[in-house]
């Protein structure tokens, strides 16, 4: 089935499920550990602040489509079909919540993917409602929003980093005993 041929009820539903999956917590988390531990531009820094508070917390407690996402790939790579033979591994599971986030900006319109950047703007006319499968630079649009989305959350797992710095010195100055 072409995207020609997908009904507007369709559209709507994938429409849907995409910013479901682009909310999501956990795959945010996931896809953002894969766009940043293979990106040669990003710094240590930025991949170490990412695992500890994006990815770690994301699979020590999965819920969800993280949960979901799991099982799909342990069930998936069962030997066989045998049970009891399959194996999770991390790349495949960042790689899979990528490909799902990816894939889910094609299905939401330009008024969604302003939402999800958090914008006030007014989407102009010629754009509003449209999808950014169906429009010439909506992989363009898609390029900026996941910039923008890269950029949000190594600065949210910075700051959580920078913050369990600040409370480590704050114990060290106040409870100098402690540290002995």
């Amino acid at each position: 089935m072409t995207n020609d041929e997908i009904t507007p009820e369709q559209k709507e539903t994938l429409r849907k499920v995409a910013m479901i999956n682009l909310k999501d917590k956990g795959i945010k988390a996931l896809a953002v550990a894969g766009l940043v531990e293979y990106d040669a531009g990003e710094g240590e820094y930025n991949k170490i602040a990412i695992d500890q508070f994006k990815y770690l917390p994301a699979i020590k407690k999965p819920t969800g489509k993280v949960g979901e996402l799991m099982s799909g790939i342990l069930l998936g790579s069962r030997a066989g079909g045998k049970r009891y033979t399959g194996n999770l591994s991390e790349v495949a599971l960042i790689q899979k919540a990528s490909e799902i986030y990816n894939g889910s900006l094609g299905a939401i319109t330009v008024d969604d993917l302003m939402t999800l950047a958090g914008s006030k703007k007014e989407v102009a006319e010629d754009l509003k409602g449209k999808y950014l499968s169906e429009i010439d630079n909506g992989s363009e649009l898609a390029s900026h929003y996941m910039n923008y989305f890269t950029g949000t959350q190594v600065a949210e797992a910075r700051k959580a980093m920078a913050n369990v710095s600040k409370k480590g010195l704050e114990e060290a100055v106040t409870n100098p005993s402690n540290n002995a």
